[in-house]
């Protein structure tokens, strides 16, 4: 018998034990993960049930059919615009809430509240109750990690059932919102004269609320958002948390109102969900930070280390990454778009030897596709015009006044047009 051989063979205890009677704790931890997997699913089905049965808020984004992140983006920006032409007494405002460590501080007894609230089945809560607590953390301190704890609130982030959960519990903030209204104790805003009118959107833990500036109003909102707070355990990030007025709100109702719940005055609301909220016309730095990202991202340092196909993969990536979500809800000024082709342009060509980097091919053949003999890469242009913008996402009924006036003023011109060419085709047959 060969000693060393039969060490390396029976030496090693995990080999000694049969796969059927692995140790308790990994069965275990396999039986944890293949529950949760279970109740993600099971979660998922029922959040659609009860949609269906109950209804979804129309002014609440939640994961569902047919609604995505632009449909928020597109609506606020038609409430800011309506909010700078409103021209009523009461004014009107819209808060934009920041909440802190919003996955890290929910209350675990508010979560079971929340799904006794909707009808979930027992069997359901307490297999979710039963994998929430089960993750144990640990902090890393100069690079080592401490001992495990177990939390006492909070979602893990990352969990795929997480989302699901915290996206049921702003639900009970919309349904006590609702209530307020058909109470009419909380007055929405329209989002133009006789359209619809809004009192809150919600996409996960971006929050914004809308009412006409008003005392009783100012009231109800304090109201409201303290009776989700003490019951869920979020706090409201007064420091980020701003209040945008319309023109016409006075300067003493603004006043009051930033006093009372503790939130500053802005006069540009900046992004929502990634994107910018224009608030006036259109000028080549209001996508600034677009450029600058997709500038970083195609550094020269990067050209340098790569070839030519490695450029033309990252050029493809980025533009198709960073853009396409801005262009997805407005168009980009022609100047922004001719910025981006020139940065794919330098960055694709770049070489050391010649600073003024020459391109060997015009920028029109390279976009074209791979058949028609071009790289298929992508011309921000053609891009932002295929993607339409804002204009293309609405119903042709539901379009906003003024595009509907610019398009009679249009219809306008082309027929004045007509009939002064008819017109002087008479006169040349005359004379």
């Amino acid at each position: 018998m060969n000693s060393g051989e039969r060490s390396n063979n029976y030496g090693r205890y995990e080999s000694l034990i049969p796969a059927e009677r692995k140790h308790v704790s990994t069965m275990v931890g396999e039986k944890i993960a293949e529950a949760a997997k279970k109740a993600t699913k099971a979660v998922a089905v029922a959040v659609k049930k009860q949609k269906d049965k109950k209804g979804q808020h129309n002014n609440t984004q939640i994961h569902g059919q047919g609604r995505n992140t632009h449909d928020n983006i597109i609506v606020v920006q038609e409430m800011v615009h309506g909010l700078r032409r409103i021209k009523s007494r009461k004014g009107g405002m819209i808060i934009k809430i920041d909440l802190e460590k919003a996955y890290n501080k929910i209350r675990w007894e508010f979560v079971e509240e929340t799904l006794l609230f909707f009808n979930f089945p027992g069997t359901i809560i307490e297999l979710i109750m039963f994998c929430i607590p089960c993750s144990k953390p640990r902090v890393l301190w100069n690079g080592s990690p401490l001992q495990e704890f177990s939390p006492s609130c909070g979602l893990r982030q990352g969990d795929p059932l997480s989302p699901y959960l915290f996206v049921l519990c702003m639900e009970r903030l919309a349904y006590n919102i609702e209530e307020a209204v058909i109470r009419k104790d909380w007055d929405p805003i329209p989002a133009c004269q006789g359209g619809p009118r809004f009192s809150h959107l919600f996409f996960a833990d971006d929050l914004i609320l809308m009412a006409k500036a008003t005392r009783k109003n100012l009231s109800t909102i304090k109201d409201v958002l303290k009776g989700f707070c003490d019951a869920s355990g979020l706090i409201i990030n007064k420091a980020k948390s701003k209040v945008y007025f319309a023109n016409c709100t006075k300067r003493r109702d603004k006043r009051r109102i930033t006093m009372e719940l503790g939130f500053g005055c802005i006069e540009n609301l900046g992004k929502y969900l990634g994107v910018p909220i224009i608030h006036e016309r259109v000028s080549p730095g209001t996508y600034r930070d677009l450029i600058d990202r997709v500038q970083a991202r195609l550094s020269s340092w990067k050209a340098k280390l790569l070839n030519f196909a490695g450029r033309i993969t990252l050029v493809k990536s980025v533009m198709a990454a960073l853009p396409v979500h801005t262009m997805q809800s407005a168009w980009l000024p022609q100047g922004t778009c001719k910025h981006l082709d020139k940065l794919n342009r330098a960055f694709l060509w770049a070489t050391d030897a010649n600073p003024r980097k020459f391109h060997s091919i015009k920028w029109e053949t390279v976009v074209k596709k791979k058949g028609e003999g071009g790289l298929a890469t992508m011309n921000s242009g053609e891009s932002s015009n295929n993607y339409g913008g804002y204009e293309s996402l609405i119903p042709a009924e539901r379009k906003h006044v003024s595009t509907m006036v610019g398009e009679k003023i249009a219809e306008t011109v082309k027929k004045a047009t007509k009939a002064s060419a008819a017109a002087v085709k008479k006169q040349k047959d005359k004379k």
